[in-house]
């Protein structure tokens, strides 16, 4: 998978990252939560978003420190509520570890990437963009 230099995933509403429990962990099956941000320091706040090659709009948040991904725990649970965890990447189309910035169901994700580093694409009737960063601001 190619993968876009993403660092921290902070969330909007409470300024907190995306965080390993338990600082720096390397288990598998270790929580994640969010936490005050750990900027310009050794950390396990720090992600990369990989792109699939199975699918041009999913990918997966791995993390830069414990080179693990954000997963569901089991296989694919369907529940809400599930707890998410860190858990060595698959490269497997089936593989619960990748995501979608915005639904697909409604065919708004027609992204490309070129030299895996820069999307493109359209959004049904919100034109033409020339990052995934500015079809979100729509």
């Amino acid at each position: 998978s190619s993968g876009i230099n993403a660092e921290y995933g902070i969330n909007q509403k409470s300024s907190y990252c995306i965080n390993v429990l338990g600082y720096r962990s390397t288990q598998p099956d270790t929580n994640l939560n969010m936490w005050t941000c750990q900027f310009n320091m050794n950390t396990d706040q720090k992600w990369e978003v990989q792109w699939s090659k199975f699918d041009d709009c999913a990918f997966r948040l791995k993390n830069k420190d414990t080179h693990m991904c954000i997963d569901a725990p089991g296989e694919s649970v369907y529940q809400h509520g599930t707890n998410l965890i860190q858990y060595p990447c698959e490269d497997r189309a089936t593989s619960d570890h990748w995501f979608y910035f915005i639904p697909t169901q409604d065919r708004m994700c027609d992204y490309k990437y070129y030299g895996g580093k820069y999307l493109s694409g359209s959004v049904a009737g919100h034109g033409y963009y020339m990052s995934l960063a500015s079809a979100q601001q729509q």
